[in-house]
């Protein structure tokens, strides 16, 4: 069972996400040839990354250095989660496997990959386009509605009260997208 878990919310992440660079990039660049298929309301992946750096402050917060990586992030969460929910409902679970259910070991797997012992550490030579790894987990976990579903957050929760509001860049849900 693990190993479904980590190939999604672990590997599949990380995959995803640097595939998405060739679709994300600063969306005030209307230079770019795939900017048509980008949604118009980009503005909201800094929103939400200003909120989560409030709500779980970080020792960094530039919304707009980060946003490249904020974008792939998010999108690669979205479509990684759709993929694994598709994947897991194919798998038999063995019942009561270390308290957690296939949702939740998603979000674990998911995390693992971008947690770091030293992720509240101020570190000189700490990569500035990419969000801190705190800020990262809890901002990409706030925007999933997969992850509230799955621990059964309240809306009084910490982490949906950090949802700024949803972003949707891809997919049916994106809003002002081009049809490929």
């Amino acid at each position: 069972m693990y190993e479904i878990v980590f190939q999604y919310g672990g590997i599949g992440f990380l995959m995803t996400h640097e595939i998405l660079h060739t679709l994300v990039f600063d969306y005030r660049d209307a230079h770019k040839p795939l900017a048509g298929f980008w949604t118009k309301d980009a503005k909201c992946v800094e929103e939400q990354t200003r909120k989560t750096c409030g709500t779980f402050p970080t020792v960094t917060c530039d919304t707009r250095e980060t946003f490249e990586e904020d974008a792939a992030d998010l999108a690669a969460y979205r479509i990684v989660w759709n993929l694994y929910k598709k994947a897991y409902t194919r798998k038999t679970v063995v019942k009561n496997y270390e308290s957690l259910d296939k949702k939740q070991l998603f979000f674990y797997g998911a995390a693992v990959v971008l947690c770091s012992p030293y992720g509240m550490v101020e570190n000189p030579s700490h990569d500035t386009l990419h969000s801190n790894t705190y800020q990262r987990v809890n901002s990409l976990m706030s925007q999933m509605d997969g992850f509230s579903e799955a621990f059964k957050c309240k809306p009084t929760d910490r982490m949906i009260r950090n949802r700024a509001r949803t972003c949707e860049l891809y997919g049916v849900k994106a809003d002002g997208k081009e049809k490929i």
